[in-house]
């Protein structure tokens, strides 16, 4: 028997072929291999299966568990700290000064802000998630007001796809309660 955790059964409805180049052109406009997805692209499998999906188990983490919230979860945390606009804060380094600059501005125009880092797979020369996470817990519990900031990790890897990641981001923190998406100067 295979050893593996079901976390979701599919209905399928299409298979179809797709090719890399011409996907990578559209979504990240780019076809050169040194782009993180152009490379992952090129390495898949030139088939693709799609139709409704049943969820049965969420995926299992085995770091900052407690810190791994659904988007429920994060909207029933904004709603009980008593937050109605929520800036969303994604990042993949550490929180420095600028940023730090940014939350405060935040602050004082809306009554919550979600840090929200990505917490999955990141470019190899990013500071390891370990630190990252330790930055900003050190910042809410010494520095930031009391009951005005979360924080939840976003399992999600980068795409570094420009702009349309970006817009792809702040749609998705609409689903975490957020009503509010800083983007950073070099953005995904």
């Amino acid at each position: 028997s295979a050893n593996f955790d079901l976390i979701a059964v599919m209905t399928l409805d299409e298979v179809y072929h797709w090719d890399a180049a011409t996907e990578a052109a559209l979504a990240y406009g780019s076809t050169d291999s040194k782009h993180p997805m152009v490379s992952e692209m090129a390495r898949w499998n030139k088939v693709c299966i799609s139709g409704p999906m049943k969820i049965v188990n969420m995926p299992k983490y085995y770091d900052f568990v407690n810190l791994r919230q659904t988007p429920a979860e994060v909207r029933a945390l904004l709603e009980d700290m008593g937050h109605d606009n929520v800036v969303a804060f994604q990042t993949r380094n550490p929180i420095h000064r600028a940023h730090e600059y940014l939350i405060k501005c935040a602050l004082e125009i809306v009554d919550g802000f979600l840090i929200h880092p990505a917490m999955g797979e990141t470019k190899s020369d990013d500071v390891p998630a370990s630190a990252r996470m330790d930055c900003y817990l050190a910042l809410i519990e010494h520095y930031f007001p009391a009951g005005n900031v979360a924080l939840s990790a976003f399992p999600y890897a980068m795409r570094y796809a420009g702009p349309r990641e970006a817009i792809l981001h702040a749609l998705i923190r609409q689903n975490y309660g957020c009503t509010h998406f800083i983007v950073g100067r070099d953005h995904a």
